[in-house]
């Protein structure tokens, strides 16, 4: 059996915004392996364990720092240091992002205490560590003497870069050594053909040599050696010589670069205003320029009668594709010479159309950052295919959009950027082939979405108290949805239809009148970390559920998934599926649904965690277990039913009170038995090879209740794995 704290639910409303200190988890008896998946508390991010322990006193020199955290972590964000700086570890992360191994390229140095910071952010949340990790350890004091074998230096990284084969005219170089060397060896041993005057400065463990120079000859090949000769601190050299040969770029002249065109609020920019082109005296005309994108074009290229300037229009033709943030796409402009091509680097930058509701206006604005639109709607008039239009703070009163071209709309944030709609006003209503939505709250329209095809993609968006259905997707229409809440909404939080198809990542269904809806044909996947609860809390008997799907849709879940879905505590069951439907459930726990019933009763259809009906039906590695109904219960002609996990390391969980499976099916409704494999039922792992026939005999109730009729299941032995973690 399993306890759950009375606060279960309100931890897992991180993206909602609730109070931080409400927080359950599971506890697990001796009655056995329970894989009911934890819903994470992603509020409090911390570190969960630490190996080696804080202020051990006996760490061995080869044994790595490990360090498990309570949700995934952005590796971007980890910054850490360890004090004496041994330079001996390399991090890494496993492929939950939960997992962090500080792993050794040499070993620690004995009876040496060491001191390890660190601090890192969520990836689900963005929330940091409360505060940095810090703590310290030692290094044993070996027990047995062992003679001491000096190691061998080797160059672990350095910015000589050979395939680039290019060597700045003036800058720096690093290399990077696996021992303390020996700087005079190395001033000594390090020579650059033809001779440069170099300066030579070392961090502070002598590993990291520093060598800067102010002017290299242009168009010169450079040839830098290290001597097999170099001697580390310890006394050993290098086991053979090192070398690179590298070439600056020919003597430089300096052409400005005028950028005619100009489409809309798109316009071409240079990385830099001045920039060096490799041209000898008699190569002074430029007979043309090309791109490296197909859909770019480069025309009226003229140069100056003294040389000194060239000057080109770039073609960006419309519709072609939008430019996402950060509104940059790299581009490579080759000037054309009698001896060759010279290669430009540019970029082609969107320039954003700026509104605020706080200080912008709509008469006299014109949509800069010193001069912007008061309101979405203005915006939306001057806008051309594949812009951006950038909301800053405030709150915009404002009522229906239509949008007919490419474009992208991002706020400042969900707390800080809000359309506020009215009754019978429809947010954004999309016939575009691309329609980004970012960073923003939509709060009381009708409808926040409504599209029929193409695609649309919202990230980080929380559609709130939606009078109707909140998004409503139909026809062709492709719809992406990455870190979005849909919240109270009166009535459906999200309708699917015709062939339109619905994709979902680490979303956040709460608290909707009425649960997810796909019908006609259309599709739903729900990949990784999405939580569907506390839904249908406004149906009539609630004859409702959280999934309901029907008319031969397709609906996945867990596909590759790196986090857990979860379907619990809806008010009306998990998922219902009917007429010719096929749902496929992969790491998804279905707990805890049914709550509007006030205790189990196998008579529960509506408290059961997933209902189907004329379905096909597929299970693996998931749950439905503690619903106030039977954790499936199946009805009418269901075409195929297979709860069969890969792995009895990774089973399948039916558990509750009894039945746990039940089948109302009369026998000539049913194709064939329900097919179990590596599933537990009430606690159990059936393993032996039967069928099992007919209602439940007296005596112990078994986990399962079938039809008087005969319907059947067949229950296979389960795969015997050695569940190594």
């Amino acid at each position: 059996m399993y306890t759950v704290s009375s606060m279960l639910l309100w931890s897992c409303l991180l993206l909602l915004g609730c109070s931080p200190d409400r927080s359950f988890s599971y506890r697990k008896t001796d009655a056995g392996d329970n894989r009911l998946t934890h819903i994470q508390d992603t509020l409090n991010f911390s570190v969960l364990s630490i190996s080696p322990a804080p202020n051990r006193a006996d760490v061995q020199p080869d044994e790595n720092l490990i360090l498990s955290f309570s949700s995934p972590v952005d590796d971007s964000s980890i910054e850490w240091s360890l004090f004496p700086d041994c330079g001996c570890l390399s991090l890494s992360l496993d492929s939950s992002k939960q997992k962090l191994t500080l792993k050794h390229r040499y070993l620690f140095t004995n009876n040496t205490v060491y001191q390890l910071k660190l601090t890192a952010k969520s990836l689900l949340s963005g929330t940091y560590l409360s505060a940095p990790l810090h703590f310290s350890f030692k290094v044993a004091q070996p027990l047995v003497a062992l003679p001491f074998v000096p190691r061998v230096p080797q160059i672990i990284s350095t910015t000589l870069n050979p395939e680039k084969q290019i060597l700045p005219v003036a800058g720096s170089f690093d290399i990077t050594f696996s021992e303390p060397m020996d700087k005079e060896s190395v001033k000594q041993s390090l020579k650059i053909t033809p001779d440069v005057d170099l300066d030579f400065s070392w961090n502070q463990s002598s590993t990291i040599l520093t060598c800067s120079y102010k002017q290299l000859m242009n168009g010169q090949v450079y040839q830098i050696k290290l001597s097999k000769k170099t001697r580390a601190i310890n006394g050993q050299t290098l086991e053979m010589d090192q070398q690179w040969r590298l070439k600056t770029r020919g003597p430089p002249v300096i052409y400005e670069i005028s950028v005619a065109n100009m489409i809309g609020n798109r316009q071409v920019r240079l990385g830099q205003g001045l920039v060096p082109i490799v041209l000898t005296g008699q190569d002074l005309v430029i007979s043309g320029v090309t791109t490296n994108v197909l859909d770019i074009t480069v025309s009226d290229l003229l140069v100056s009668a003294d040389a000194k300037q060239i000057s080109f229009n770039i073609n960006i033709p419309h519709g072609d594709r939008i430019i996402t943030p950060p509104a940059k796409e790299q581009l490579q402009l080759f000037l054309t010479y009698p001896a060759g091509q010279i290669r430009l680097d540019a970029f082609i930058q969107v320039t954003p159309i700026i509104v605020s509701s706080l200080t912008g206006d709509d008469g006299t604005g014109i949509g800069t950052y010193q001069n912007p639109f008061k309101t979405l709607t203005k915006a939306l008039t001057v806008t051309n295919t594949n812009d951006v239009i950038e909301l800053k703070e405030g709150t915009y009163n404002e009522a229906s959009f239509q949008i007919k071209s490419n474009l992208l709309i991002r706020g400042a944030g969900i707390e800080k950027t809000i359309l506020q709609g009215s009754q019978n006003s429809t947010g954004f209503t999309t016939h575009a082939d691309n329609f980004y939505l970012q960073n923003l709250k939509m709060s009381g329209f009708t409808t926040a979405l409504k599209m029929d095809n193409g695609q649309s993609t919202l990230n980080s968006v929380w559609i709130d108290t939606s009078r109707e259905n909140a998004i409503e997707c139909s026809g062709s229409a492709n719809l992406i949805l990455n870190k979005v809440k849909v919240t109270n909404t009166a009535n459906h939080p999200i309708t699917v239809s015709g062939n339109a198809v619905v994709s979902m990542d680490y979303s956040f269904i709460y608290n909707n009148g009425s649960g997810l809806s796909f019908s006609q044909s259309s599709k739903g996947f729900f990949y990784s970390g999405n939580l569907i609860t506390k839904n249908a809390t406004l149906t009539k008997d609630n004859e409702y559920c959280a999934i309901m799907a029907k008319d031969s849709s397709i609906i996945e879940m867990g596909k590759n998934a790196t986090m857990r879905n979860v379907v619990a505590y809806n008010t009306g069951c998990g998922i219902f599926a009917s007429d010719e439907t096929s749902v496929t459930v992969n790491r998804t726990d279905v707990n805890f649904n049914g709550t509007s019933f006030a205790t189990f009763s196998q008579n529960n259809k509506f408290g059961s965690g997933i209902i189907l009906s004329g379905a096909y039906f597929t299970m693996n590695d998931s749950s439905s277990s503690f619903n106030k109904g039977p954790g499936v219960w199946l009805e009418l002609d269901v075409k195929s039913v297979s709860i069969a996990s890969d792995s009895s390391c990774k089973p399948n969980r039916l558990d509750g009170d009894s039945p746990v499976f039940k089948d109302t099916r009369d026998i000539k409704d049913s194709p064939g038995p329900t097919f179990f494999r590596n599933t537990y039922l009430k606690n159990k792992l059936y393993q032996d090879i039967d069928n099992k026939c007919g209602p439940t005999t007296k005596g112990d109730p078994e986990p399962w209740d079938l039809a008087s009729s005969g319907a059947c299941l067949s229950i296979a032995k389960s795969t015997v794995d050695s569940c190594l973690p």
